[in-house]
């Protein structure tokens, strides 16, 4: 009951301190616009490309899982056959296989994770520099993030910047177009 007391003048002093904030913003005329980024992200070209790529791996590594399972259970099905020493001796050299292989899907996964990351962390980064340009560019004093966003008026939303920064970023960071395969030459 005494940790309700003491945090409501809290939550309370915290509300009244956000409200006079946004209170302030609204009257120093400031110039406020957002970017939706989970939309960005799902247009930029180079954020597809590189997605793709980790998804390629990803899938890579998933077959290679089934391969190795379904080798290990033709192994474990051919066991039956064999005398109990050789049995004996087979579910050693599984054990220590599966062990292997558990290693090594654990590692490439973890691999993946952070290429994952370090991806994610660069195009946020180009995202960001793009963002400071659009908003000298426009004379904009603040860009949020439109997931942040409780509510936004009609006159916000007119300053939505998600689609020059996709126009932006794709312009900075342009994806080569594969070159488009010539026929063979005919002998």
């Amino acid at each position: 009951m005494k940790k309700i007391i003491f945090l409501l003048p809290l939550v309370l002093s915290l509300y009244l301190l956000a409200d006079s904030t946004a209170k302030q913003l609204y009257k120093s005329n400031l110039v406020i616009a957002y970017v939706n980024f989970q939309q960005a992200f799902a247009q930029e070209e180079e954020v597809q490309k590189r997605m793709k790529v980790l998804e390629e791996e990803e899938i890579k590594i998933a077959m290679d899982e089934q391969k190795a399972r379904e080798s290990i259970e033709k192994e474990v099905a051919l066991m039956s056959k064999l005398t109990e020493k050789a049995r004996l001796e087979k579910e050693k050299t599984l054990g220590e296989k599966v062990n292997s292989f558990q290693k090594d899907f654990t590692d490439r996964r973890a691999a993946l994770t952070k290429k994952r990351e370090e991806a994610v962390a660069d195009l946020e980064n180009k995202n960001k520099l793009l963002i400071e340009s659009l908003a000298k560019r426009n004379g904009i004093d603040v860009i949020l993030n439109s997931a942040a966003m409780v509510y936004a008026s009609e006159n916000l939303k007119k300053n939505d910047m998600t689609l020059e920064l996709i126009n932006d970023f794709n312009k900075a960071y342009p994806v080569p177009k594969p070159a488009p395969v010539k026929p063979a030459a005919k002998k």
